[in-house]
């Protein structure tokens, strides 16, 4: 078993440092302090972190009621939540686009794109979470005087919010690895003053134009400089110490 992982670690991690063969260190340090490549790792995680919010204030509760709830309908509703995991993200540009054309070349097209890609993820770790856990914390609050609605804020979510932070997670992470939709939706983004200070293009939009311009090896260092990044976010986020206890002090009051 360990070979195994061993060998699908491999798999994931040879390609990457292959790309280090065609850069060297003075082209990632004047590449990291690039205007140009900082202000689309800006506008990526900005727009990333806002995603991942939204999927958690309205993945959340559709998780909720997934696994409160049994029947045709609810599984009618599962399913179209879980469809952007098999649409084309393409075809999920073009009809964004078509949806809401205001949102051309815009902020808050390239939040939608990373909320429509990654909705699904935090909502099926909120469904997860609340079906492992069951009614029984909640139901034994109630008795104890509380409202539904306090029950399940100082009490299930807070028992829930790990496995939630790891949906969340993995929506930004699906969100700023997105570029099929940026292709029709997002190629440039428009400044939005103070947020934006210039136009941009998200990650993978300017690494895909430097390698139309310079080819693999001159895409190679921007994209390295794109995945150390990301990476450092991810872990950062992924394994970051006492957040859990500092949350649930702040639901229940002390």
């Amino acid at each position: 078993m360990l070979a195994i992982a061993i060998l699908a670690a491999l798999f994931i991690v040879l390609p990457l440092l292959s790309m280090g063969w065609y850069t060297t260190f003075g082209d990632l340090a004047s590449t990291f302090t690039n205007p140009a490549v900082d202000l689309s790792i800006y506008l990526t995680m900005l727009s990333g972190g806002l995603a991942a919010l939204v999927c958690v204030l309205i993945g959340v509760p559709a998780g909720y009621y997934l696994a409160r709830t049994s029947g045709l309908a609810t599984k009618l509703l599962g399913s179209v939540l879980e469809l952007p995991i098999m649409i084309p993200h393409f075809v999920v540009g073009i009809a964004l686009l078509l949806f809401a054309p205001f949102i051309f070349q815009s902020l808050i097209g390239v939040v939608a794109v990373m909320v429509f890609v990654g909705l699904s993820y935090t909502v099926k770790a909120a469904e997860s979470s609340f079906v492992e856990l069951g009614d029984g914390y909640e139901k034994a609050a109630q008795t104890l005087g509380s409202s539904p609605m306090k029950a399940f804020f100082s009490v299930v979510f807070p028992m829930s919010a790990r496995p939630i932070a790891g949906g969340a997670l993995l929506s930004w992470a699906r969100g700023i690895s997105e570029m099929g939709a940026f292709l029709v939706l997002a190629y440039f983004v428009s400044p939005i003053s103070p947020i934006l200070p210039a136009a941009t293009n998200p990650m993978s939009i300017y690494a895909y134009q430097v390698y139309q311009l310079y080819g693999v090896r001159g895409a190679a260092t921007v994209s390295i400089v794109y995945v150390l990044v990301a990476m450092a976010v991810f872990v950062a986020a992924k394994y970051a110490n006492g957040w859990k206890e500092i949350f649930v002090r702040y639901s229940v009051g002390e």
